[in-house]
Formats: C-alpha cells, sequence, structure tokens
C-alpha cells in the first residue's frame, strides 16, 4: 500500500496519514488546526473517537480504498453552506480555525465562538451565552451585543457570520448559508 496521499488538485486541503496510536500527539496537533487526518491501525489496534475531519482504515489495505477514504475527508474539509459540530475550532490561545483559515480571538471572543461552534446553523439563546461568558456574575444588558459585534468583524476573514434571531438569540452560519429561521 502506498501511504502518499495524491490529492486532484493542488488547491484540495491536504490529508495528513497518521499511524494510530503511535501518532497521537501529533493527531491532536492537526485536530486544533483543523486538518484532515486519516489514522492508520494496525491489525489489533482499537480507533478513537473521531470527528468530520478524520477516519480510519485498518492495515494492511488497498491503495484504492485508502484513496477513498482520502477522498471523502477532502471532501469533507472544503468549504460548504453547511456547518458541522466540530468544524469551526477555537483553540487555547483563542485562535479560531475553519476552512483552513485562521483568526485571533480576545478570551471573550473566544468563549462566544467556542459555545456557538458546538451548536453551528442552531440557535444559541442569549442567556446561553451570558452564562458561558459571566456566569450568574452581574454584568451590563449591553455587553453581550456589543461583544458579538467584534466576533462578526473577527468571522468574517473566515467566511463566517453570526446572524441574530432578535429576541431568541444567534446562530452561527458561513457567509452563503441560507437564512437559518
Amino acid at each position: 500500500m502506498d501511504a502518499t496521499p495524491h490529492p486532484p488538485d493542488a488547491t484540495a486541503p491536504s490529508v495528513e496519514l497518521l499511524h494510530w496510536p503511535a501518532d497521537a500527539d501529533r493527531r491532536e496537533e492537526l485536530r486544533r488546526e483543523g486538518r484532515p487526518r486519516l489514522l492508520l491501525l494496525g491489525p489489533d489496534d482499537l480507533p478513537p473517537g473521531q470527528t468530520a475531519l478524520e477516519d480510519w482504515i485498518r492495515l494492511p489495505a488497498s491503495e484504492r480504498d485508502v484513496s477513498a477514504r482520502i477522498q471523502r475527508l477532502v471532501q469533507r474539509a472544503e468549504p460548504t453552506d453547511e456547518l458541522h459540530p466540530g468544524e469551526v475550532v477555537v483553540d487555547e490561545g483563542g485562535i479560531a480555525r475553519w476552512a483552513r483559515r485562521s483568526v485571533a480571538l480576545s478570551p471573550t471572543e473566544a468563549k462566544i465562538v467556542h459555545r456557538l461552534a458546538q451548536a453551528p446553523g442552531r440557535l444559541v439563546t442569549r442567556d446561553q451565552l451570558v452564562t458561558a461568558l459571566w456566569g450568574d456574575r452581574p454584568h451590563q444588558p449591553h455587553s453581550l451585543d456589543s461583544r458579538i459585534h467584534r466576533v462578526r468583524v473577527r468571522l468574517q476573514a473566515l467566511g463566517l457570520e453570526v446572524r441574530t434571531i432578535r429576541g431568541r438569540g444567534f446562530v452561527l452560519t458561513t457567509t452563503t448559508s441560507a437564512d437559518p429561521t
């Protein structure tokens, strides 16, 4: 089996091939970066839980089967109009990543994006965001609105937006998504 990925196009996201469990540290690093990866398992290795940008195959495997898994990961990694949980990643340093792009966020912005990214395309209520930011501590009534505004500006660089559902909350979508309501 040839373990070298051959994407059809140089602009397609590259898929990293990792031996599991030996490359566990590299897997975590790639997960934080939002990069697709194919885990190569030995005959007796158990696969870990996966995300949308990860798949696994047991070795030995045919080149055709490996290529099919790689192509599926390439397709998943390409930006679409629909977001899925786990696609937008916010790391411990406050870097948000999606579609091979990244942007730095303040700690408060990172909390907002992290919470919205847990349920992309679905309503996150104002109360849920307030709790994620301040818990039970007091805050100004319009504090969330000003922070959402800053998040919107930052997420433009990723091709993402935060839509307001008046009187209810917010939805994280791509800039090309249809209205979620």
